[in-house]
């Protein structure tokens, strides 16, 4: 694509991120298919996001993780280390690192402490309705480094903020939705992460083996620039390179769930209504001569039981929305510190996290208000209503305004202690 996107604009969600380019047309066209490079003709956009004062800030600070990483284009530490070859970093280290001119360091789950990049990661899963956890990172490159040929087991956003780094760039994944990182080996062999710590075995035959060949020569080439975004769909091999100056970036991972997730959660919820499901029968005698027939055959029966209760199952019984909510907000996000509410105090919905809400009836036939941001608050009673869904509008407000919100009003004492925990449980945060 070669059109301009808006410069100097709020950057809160994925819409205003992908500027020009449309929600619909991303999610047809990019979204787990293709790997989408969109340059900013010159227009710094992303500096609003982070800038070089704010990174050394935020490496000094002692509640960020900082990691290292080091040129490793033969991959021969990444074979034996760990695809990244990533390394843990003391706080008493980084001036030494700082002088090192191969290494690039990473200051990872930015989201949990940074107000900017905890709005707009937060933003990217709630417009997507994403599942999964969603994390940001800063990550500062030396002149010359980057990283050899892999893919990640997530969806990655890049935004470039300062200098340069070329990405060299696969067409298409090499596997789609992979659920593990993987390298690219001294032969050309896939080499997961996990499988080369020796945690599991591969078969030749299993489906994350089937790669097809890397023609490396068949690579989309681009170079990222102050105000550049980058697309990489999960499985999508890549190699990147710094320019002859330091190289800043944000990144934006997105490590998705499976479907299976979803229904083992669904059915958890349900199976624990039934005593055989609450507990893991024990053995006894394992160590006699018939000991692991006894647990073959105990397991089969309650597989067998399993595949009953499964075919007379009713969808319906599911809860699968309410599943479906809490892992679309769960999210490892900035915290609000402790505060008194004062009447005076300009609150808002919480936009540092993702927040769902669905309205129901139970089965009194009452309504009811739900809400979700990593774990489910109901509003049961009727007078609530109307406060859960003016709170829900996401207009910001004075906290004395709530008290009216209520169908029977409440007096500044009983909204203060309402509006405190939801402050404690991240549901509103500050307007200011």
């Amino acid at each position: 694509m070669n059109t301009t996107p808006a410069p100097n604009r709020l950057i809160e969600n994925l819409a205003t991120l992908i500027e020009p380019l449309t929600l619909d047309r991303f999610i047809g066209e990019y979204w787990g298919r293709r790997p989408l490079y969109l340059p900013g003709n010159g227009e710094q956009r992303f500096n609003s996001l982070l800038d070089r004062t704010r990174f050394e800030s935020l490496l000094r600070r002692e509640d960020v993780i900082v990691k290292a990483t080091f040129n490793d284009y033969g991959n021969m530490g990444a074979v034996q280390g760990g695809i990244n070859n990533e390394i843990p970093i003391k706080h008493d280290q980084i001036d030494c690192l700082r002088a090192m001119t191969s290494v690039t360091l990473t200051l990872s789950s930015l989201q949990n402490v940074d107000p900017i990049l905890a709005k707009l990661t937060a933003g990217v899963k709630k417009q997507l309705a994403f599942s999964g956890l969603v994390e940001s990172s800063a990550w500062l490159s030396k002149p010359g480094t980057g990283l050899p040929v892999h893919f990640d087991e997530c969806a990655v956003f890049m935004m470039q903020i300062e200098g340069k780094k070329t990405w060299r760039v696969s067409k298409r994944p090499a596997v789609n939705w992979p659920t593990l990182q993987c390298l690219l080996g001294p032969d050309r062999e896939p080499l997961y992460h996990g499988f080369l710590q020796g945690d599991f075995e591969l078969n030749a035959e299993d489906w994350l083996m089937n790669v097809g060949e890397t023609d490396e020569s068949q690579f989309i080439t681009f170079t990222m620039e102050p105000g550049d975004l980058c697309f990489l769909p999960a499985g999508t091999w890549h190699t990147t390179k710094a320019a002859d100056e330091e190289s800043l970036a944000v990144n934006i991972r997105l490590p998705h769930l499976t479907l299976w997730e979803l229904f083992s959660r669904a059915l958890k919820k349900d199976l624990l209504n039934r005593e055989e499901w609450r507990h893991m029968p024990v053995f006894p005698y394992l160590n006699t001569k018939h000991g692991f027939d006894e647990v073959l055959n105990t397991f089969r029966r309650q597989f067998a039981g399993f595949q009953e209760y499964v075919a007379g199952l009713d969808p319906n019984q599911l809860d699968f929305t309410s599943v479906w909510m809490d892992m679309a907000s769960e999210m490892d996000a900035l915290q609000n510190p402790p505060t008194t509410i004062e009447p005076d105090t300009r609150l808002q919905l919480a936009k540092s996290r993702p927040i769902y809400h669905m309205t129901k009836h139970h089965l009194e036939g009452e309504e009811i208000t739900v809400l979700a941001n990593g774990k489910t608050i109901d509003f049961f009673e009727p007078e609530f209503i109307p406060f859960a869904k003016t709170l829900l509008a996401g207009q910001p407000f004075s906290a004395h305004q709530a008290g009216a919100w209520f169908s029977e009003p409440k007096d500044w004492e009983e909204t203060q202690g309402i509006l405190e925990t939801l402050w404690d449980a991240g549901v509103i945060e500050s307007a200011d």
